[in-house]
């Protein structure tokens, strides 16, 4: 009887957690919106809002798939190395950044709690490939 209510305690406690862990997620994907409407509106402010996007996306990759949300994890991470290998607010890099967050967007707003199969392998990989494009240049 004892084990039962430690467990069920347990199971209670990271359900609650993981409710916290999706507001903030929820959060942190709209401020990352907001940051990339202010890039592609001021790039004057590029350095300022660069940094609050590499702040935002390092609580995404490292705290998914502590909360069952992988896919979170990786594209964070993919988001995390395209904005280590940019220097200047140009469009198609805002677009791709634009497209990672839409991705953080949809694993939130359809609680994919996997990561999604044939589906997320190949949107990562897409974003492999796209990132290492930026990267080389």
């Amino acid at each position: 009887m004892f084990q039962r209510e430690i467990v069920q305690s347990t199971d209670d406690a990271m359900a609650e957690l993981t409710e916290i862990y999706l507001e903030a997620a929820h959060k942190d994907v709209a401020d990352l919106e907001t940051l990339i409407g202010r890039a592609l509106s001021d790039a004057g402010n590029w350095a300022e809002t660069s940094a609050e996007i590499r702040r935002i996306t390092h609580n995404v990759k490292g705290q998914g798939s502590s909360f069952g949300y992988p896919l979170m994890t990786k594209i964070g991470e993919s988001l995390s190395r395209l904005m280590k290998s940019i220097d200047e607010p140009e469009t198609p890099v805002l677009k791709l950044i634009e497209a990672h967050v839409s991705a953080l967007k949809l694993v939130l707003e359809q609680d994919i709690r996997d990561e999604a199969g044939e589906h997320g392998k190949a949107l990562l990989e897409r974003f492999r490939l796209m990132v290492d494009r930026l990267a080389e240049n």
